[in-house]
């Protein structure tokens, strides 16, 4: 039984992380703090990830690389499937999204940093 339940854990969170492009239910009454943006002209999910990510470290009092910034914003965005934007769409990337997207950028290893380096090379971050 216990193995069932670890299962069911591990595909709710894999599940989770696939939900980035849909605004999610607020379950916890207002005090998750989810990313919400609404699409403008010019946006992709791509910029839209940076923001939540440049959020998420500000909330947090996080400091990132620059690599392990675009590290974490590309996570969310191949976990959402890169999905192109319409002026107006309301996008939400959750609190546990993001949490486990910088957290898996924190891990990065110094090799893989340089790896994501040459991509934060010329990125102006917010």
């Amino acid at each position: 039984q216990a193995l069932q339940v670890a299962g069911a854990v591990a595909a709710m969170s894999a599940t989770e992380q696939k939900q980035t492009t849909t605004p999610t239910v607020d379950t916890n009454n207002g005090t998750a703090k989810d990313y919400s943006a609404q699409a403008k002209a010019g946006d992709s999910y791509m910029l839209l990830a940076r923001s939540a990510v440049t959020k998420h470290m500000k909330d947090n009092k996080l400091t990132l690389t620059g690599a392990q910034r675009i590290a974490a914003e590309t996570t969310l965005g191949v976990a959402a499937g890169l999905p192109e934007l319409e002026v107006g769409e309301n996008v939400t990337i959750t609190k546990t999204a993001l949490q486990q997207a910088v957290d898996a950028a924190k891990g990065l290893s110094i090799e893989q940093q340089a790896l994501w380096a040459p991509y934060a090379a010329n990125v102006i971050f917010e």
